[in-house]
């Protein structure tokens, strides 16, 4: 209960944040190097219960997270590359060696998608349409055929509906800017700037990590009480 109502003041914190833009939203920021924090936090307790969480789960589920740790501070700290390669403007948008400013991921997939209800009309781009599945595969993954096998791999069922924030945030920020003309797009209008919501997905992977962590715990416990009992 308190952990909920800590990670909704969390978004309410950040919708406040991202109308102020405390930390300018630029690669070098705070915010940039907090998110990378907060990753490495979550790198070193699942390497430090390695020995516990091999008890409870696959030698592949464990390495693949342990990878995936690795692989999105990478991304995160690619900024660094910035401009080191000129030849990687053919292939990134932002000179930097990485994936996630790729151009395929600026391609267009549906356009002039018409809602009559609403009277609107948008546009569906490939990371938008790529990121929506993938939080929802990573919050419901465990519940879902084939993915069930690896729940390691996924949000605790408490911590799933969290995942839906990077799919709320597009659908009201476009509603915001293109129907009622509340925020402004040009000046960075949003209801949550994206490096929030990669900071709050961040901060979820952590307390979703410990929280797998704490129940482990608890399996360990009452297999030695069953024995020593």
């Amino acid at each position: 209960m308190l952990l909920n109502i800590f990670l909704y003041s969390l978004l309410v914190l950040f919708a406040f944040f991202s109308r102020i833009n405390l930390s300018g939203f630029q690669e070098y920021s705070f915010l940039e190097f907090f998110q990378v924090f907060i990753l490495i936090i979550g790198l070193i307790i699942n390497l430090n219960y390695r020995k516990l969480i091999l008890k409870f789960t696959r030698k592949s589920e464990y390495f693949l997270k342990v990878f995936i740790f690795f692989f999105i501070i990478y991304e995160e700290l690619s900024f660094l590359t910035y401009n080191k390669f000129p030849f990687l403007d053919q292939f990134n948008h932002q000179s930097e060696i990485n994936l996630h400013n790729l151009h395929i991921f600026r391609v267009q997939i549906l356009e002039n998608i018409y809602i009559p209800l609403l009277n609107y009309e948008f546009t569906l781009i490939l990371p938008v349409l790529f990121m929506v599945i993938a939080f929802f595969v990573f919050g419901y993954g465990s519940r879902l055929p084939f993915f069930s096998k690896y729940p390691f791999l996924f949000l605790e069922h408490k911590f799933s509906h969290l995942s839906f924030v990077y799919f709320i945030n597009i659908v009201i920020t476009s509603l915001m800017v293109n129907k009622f003309n509340i925020l402004n797009i040009n000046d960075g209008g949003a209801l949550f700037h994206s490096e929030y919501i990669e900071l709050f997905i961040y901060i979820i992977i952590l307390f979703d990590s410990i929280f797998k962590i704490n129940k482990m715990k608890k399996r360990r416990s009452r297999y030695f009480n069953k024995v020593f009992n």
